[in-house]
């Protein structure tokens, strides 16, 4: 591309740039899972699963900004990023039945986990920059729940997940309770409340440039580990095939972190290093579900209000206060409709959004343009006989609306007078997919 600033910071005349800018991704993932179900006694059901998960991402990244008049190179960056993350487990679940209702779950098992991130970069008149980390996480977990029905009415569920991670020499407790209770035959209402780790998660890296990529990493030490607290109140009502639900949320997140690239001099851009940012982060809002069935057919709808807040800071500094976090998002909604006739089902979905945050901060200029939007439709026809299957026609964003995907955005920094060039592909296009299956 060719970059042509005009006007004030441009001076007389015109300075033509050509941005050239290239990038390469590949992923790759394979697992499986085997699942062993048996009952020991007529009062319990057991499972023993054995699963195994690889992922393995490599991106490499090439700006190169060039004076088309004097040839002369004022820019030239490489970046390269892998990221690979493995999970093995095996889990020992039961269940088991008592009186009245009256159940409880246990379960027990194994989780290792193991991930690498490598970054590669090269800037002009700086050294090269060539960070690896190794992350490795094993842990061995037990839980127990149970479910316990007081009266007609109130029903209580309480229990906790313990996990021990090995090499931390560290053991998590979560407890969580929840109730419900039936104000009537058709509306019950319920509040939860509980503790989640999260062991394996994706953490963000920000470069110079503001660019964000989510990479695949594991807590090695208890300060790691990704711990959050979840309050959720609610309604249901359910009637002659009408089903609503409205559930409100509250949820706070510790041991939050980021890998920021911060400049160490300020004549400079490009002289920095990355440094760990920590901090916490708080979601609250609401869901509500509407769903109506009337025979073989549906219809339903779903719509968020939220907002998420997160605060960062450097782990030797006091903790900032609380800003929009990169993925909030203020309104969602869903829409869906199935229709059967015959061997024949009809469907259609639509889906809104009001615009991720990330895309505000690069868009700063075009805040109507960051909303999402798509409408889907599929055609199937079910077939039994000597072979049975389906087989339909799908197709993806029917009306070809452009959706900004923040996945795939890209900022370049020019200079401190031209500002930057904002590199960016568009989501789903309009896709139709033909499909078929069989089953013996």
């Amino acid at each position: 591309m060719q970059w042509k600033p005009r006007g004030r910071d441009a001076g007389s005349g015109t300075i033509p740039l050509n941005v050239n800018y290239s990038s390469s991704e590949q992923n790759t993932q394979r697992g499986f899972s085997i699942n062993y179900a048996f009952k020991p006694h007529n009062k319990v059901h057991s499972n023993l699963i054995i699963a195994h998960s690889a992922y393995n991402k490599q991106v490499v990244d090439s700006v190169e900004i060039v004076s088309a008049n004097s040839g002369i190179v004022s820019n030239r960056d490489l970046l390269y990023t892998l990221n690979t993350a493995r999970e093995n487990a095996i889990r020992f679940e039961n269940t088991i039945s008592l009186n009245n209702g009256h159940q409880i779950e246990t379960g027990s098992g194994f989780f290792g986990n193991r991930a690498l991130v490598v970054n590669q970069i090269t800037l002009p008149n700086l050294p090269d920059i060539d960070q690896s980390t190794a992350f490795r996480n094993t842990r061995l977990f037990f839980y127990l729940n149970d479910i316990l029905p007081l009266g007609s009415r109130l029903t209580l569920r309480s229990g906790a997940r313990v996990n021990w991670v090995v090499l931390a020499r560290s053991l998590f407790f979560e407890p969580r309770i929840s109730v419900a209770y039936k104000i009537s035959t058709a509306v019950k209402a319920h509040v939860a409340w509980g503790i989640y780790n999260q062991y394996a998660y994706k953490m963000a890296t920000v470069d110079k440039d503001n660019n964000y990529t989510w990479l695949w990493v594991t807590a090695r030490e208890r300060n790691q580990v990704l711990g959050a607290t979840h309050w959720v109140a609610g309604l249901n009502y359910f009637q002659n095939g009408l089903t609503i639900n409205l559930d409100t949320y509250y949820k706070t997140t510790r041991n939050l972190m980021r890998r920021e690239y911060i400049a160490t001099n300020a004549d400079s851009k490009n002289n920095g290093i990355f440094q760990l940012l920590k901090g916490t982060a708080r979601t609250y809002g609401l869901d509500l579900y509407v769903k109506q069935d009337f025979g073989h057919h549906a219809v339903w709808a779903t719509y968020t209000l939220s907002k998420a807040e997160e605060a960062m800071a450097i782990p030797t500094q006091q903790t900032i206060n609380y800003v929009l976090a990169s993925h909030d998002q203020r309104h969602e909604l869903k829409m869906a409709a199935l229709f059967k006739a015959g061997p024949l089902y009809l469907s259609g979905n639509y889906v809104y959004g009001s615009g991720m945050q990330i895309l505000r901060e690069l868009f700063p200029s075009e805040i109507d343009n960051v909303k999402y939007s798509r409408f889907d439709a599929a055609i199937t026809w079910k077939f039994n006989g000597k072979l049975n299957g389906e087989t339909g026609l799908s197709v993806l964003n029917v009306f070809d609306t452009y959706n900004l995907k923040y996945a795939n955005l890209k900022n370049i920094n020019l200079t401190q007078n031209l500002g930057a060039v904002k590199i960016y592909t568009g989501a789903v296009p309009l896709t139709p997919v033909l499909f078929l299956k069989m089953t013996f």
